[in-house]
């Protein structure tokens, strides 16, 4: 089976009559081979303090519904929702604790560097799973991200799981 990291966004919007772009919800669409899953990813924003880059994991599956989460993801949010960039890659978890190694061959537009993904066990709690990566180099415009309020904005993130999805 061909595994590929896909990168995709959903333009976010506030306003009852007059619609203004609130921003944008980055995901990463994660195969694990070695574990046969598929994890979905919100990207937070960059750390304060380390300039590692923070993620949310809101979703796992078996890898075989790979395609199929990505065009839900579609259907549900409809022309929001946009695949921005797939790559090759190979991905194994490397830890015990749910750390993973994603190599990605020939770096796109947007991913740019195979990365490791770090749990955060401090601010892992409550069925919330963060990591982070100091390695990840991406052409992603996010703002910062605190590290006192990663857990705010990773439930606030979760919230735009469309419902059917959860």
């Amino acid at each position: 089976m061909k595994t590929q990291i896909t990168y995709a966004i959903t333009k976010r919007y506030k306003g009852l009559f007059r619609k203004k772009h609130a921003g944008n919800t980055h995901m990463f669409f994660i195969p694990v081979e070695n574990e046969r899953r598929v994890m979905v990813f919100y990207f937070l924003g960059w750390d304060t303090e380390s300039g590692a880059a923070m993620f949310n994991r809101v979703l796992t599956r078996p890898i075989e519904y790979a395609p199929v989460l990505i065009r839900e993801f579609g259907n549900k949010m409809g022309e929001n929702f946009i695949v921005v960039e797939e790559l090759p890659c190979k991905t194994r978890s490397i830890h015990p604790e749910g750390n993973y190694q994603i190599t990605i061959p020939k770096p796109g537009k947007y991913i740019q560097s195979s990365f490791i993904l770090e749990l955060e066990s401090e601010h892992s709690k409550g069925g919330t799973m963060i990591y982070s990566s100091k390695d990840f180099k991406g052409n992603i415009e996010m703002g910062n991200i605190k590290p006192e309020t990663v857990a705010m904005v990773s439930k606030k993130m979760a919230s735009f799981i469309p419902k059917g999805l959860k």
